[in-house]
This record gives structure tokens, C-alpha cells and sequence, in this order.
């Protein structure tokens, strides 16, 4: 009985750590293609975060800013599960080792494509991020994390989601 009890639990974390992964994927891809006004809002607070908190960019970027709120999230949700998910599958040959590093990287691309909207908070830092952005080092850098952040993430959600089934083989 107990030997049914654990495998169920282990496949639980893959089903989570894969929709995580993919839905993360997803909310970078969906707004490409069918909201590009967001998509290009949340890349425009990302790689001008202190340019968009002035009173005129902050109406029409609105839109932006929520989507970048729930990007946060779910980014921070994915590093989270993606460290759990690497620990707690350490050993266990049912989910390939490279699955649970590719949404680890994954989920720090993510972070770290973030904090430049995130530290603007810190108003000591307001300064330095508004002296880099001047001279261009956020931009290229941060959409490509992003963008490698929601492919490695899409990837390696698929990989958890096809491990399931190594999940109901006998050992």
C-alpha cells in the first residue's frame, strides 16, 4: 500500500512543476500574438522601468502593469516549485535529471529579468537602475532572459508532463 502512496505523490509534483512550466510559457506567448499592446507594455516597463513610472506612461501602460504584476507571480511561483521539484526528484530516475535544471535556469532567468521593476521600489536603488537604462545595459539583456526564461520554461514543462507516464510503470 505504501509503495502506491509514494509514486502518486511524486507524479503530483511533476503535474505541478509541468503546468507551472507551462503556463508560464504560455502568459509570454499568448500576449505576442494576441494582445501585442500588453506584451509590448510589460517589455517597455521591463526594460524602462523608471521612464514608465512617470505620470503620463503610467495610464497607458496600465494594461502593462497588471500583466507584469502577474508575470511576477507566477516567475516567482516557478523558481519556488522548480527548486522544490529539483530536490525532491534528486535520485529518482523517473524524471531525467536535465528537466528539473532547465526550470530551475528557467525560473532565475525569470527572476532576474524582474528585478529591475522590482528594485525600483528601493528607492536608493531608483538612481542606478535609472543611470543604466540611460545608457541601454537593461534592454536587450532583460527581453532575452524573459524570452529564454518562458521557452526553457515551456520546454521543460513538457518534459515533466511526458515523465508522468514513467509515473504508472512498475518498477
Amino acid at each position: 500500500m505504501q509503495e502506491n502512496h509514494q509514486p502518486t505523490k511524486k507524479a503530483v509534483w511533476s503535474l505541478l512543476s509541468g503546468l507551472v512550466g507551462v503556463i508560464w510559457g504560455i502568459l509570454f506567448v499568448v500576449p505576442y500574438y494576441f494582445l501585442p499592446q500588453v506584451f509590448w507594455g510589460v517589455i517597455f516597463i521591463l526594460s524602462y522601468s523608471y521612464t514608465a513610472n512617470g505620470e503620463g506612461f503610467a495610464q497607458a501602460l496600465q494594461g502593462g502593469y497588471t500583466a507584469l504584476a502577474i508575470i511576477s507571480i507566477v516567475v516567482w511561483l516557478l523558481l519556488i516549485i522548480s527548486i522544490f521539484a529539483k530536490r525532491y526528484y534528486r535520485g529518482d530516475r523517473r524524471v531525467p535529471r536535465w528537466i528539473s535544471i532547465l526550470l530551475v535556469i528557467a525560473g532565475v532567468l525569470g527572476v532576474i529579468s524582474t528585478l529591475p521593476y522590482i528594485l525600483l521600489e528601493v528607492p536608493s536603488l531608483r538612481n542606478t537602475i535609472y543611470q543604466l537604462q540611460l545608457i541601454g545595459i537593461l534592454k536587450l539583456p532583460v527581453f532575452f532572459m524573459f524570452t529564454g526564461s518562458a521557452m526553457l520554461s515551456i520546454i521543460s514543462g513538457i518534459g515533466y508532463l511526458i515523465s508522468l507516464k514513467n509515473f504508472r510503470k512498475k518498477r
